[in-house]
């Protein structure tokens, strides 16, 4: 967690405990669903029930899929 408590301070956004937690928690369901199209499996992936599914998963930009596939090929070479 100190990369994300790092970006932060670098951003100058306060921290708040369990954001970064949460945060992943939220992606991960996101993306369950994305390969899925079932909110019942992404919920249960992350071990919640489907009633919390409109809080965690969101309708994703495709511009934003796009740069997040570009980073993980840019990581994917790097290591």
């Amino acid at each position: 967690m100190y990369a994300i408590s790092a970006a932060e301070k670098k951003a100058g956004v306060t921290h708040r405990p369990r954001r970064g937690s949460h945060g992943l928690r939220k992606m991960v369901a996101g993306d369950v669903y994305e390969a899925t199209k079932d909110i019942k499996s992404a919920m249960h992936f992350i071990g919640d029930s489907e009633v919390l599914a409109p809080k965690y998963l969101k309708r994703r930009m495709n511009r934003l899929m796009d740069a997040a596939s570009k980073v993980d090929e840019m990581f994917a070479v790097a290591v």
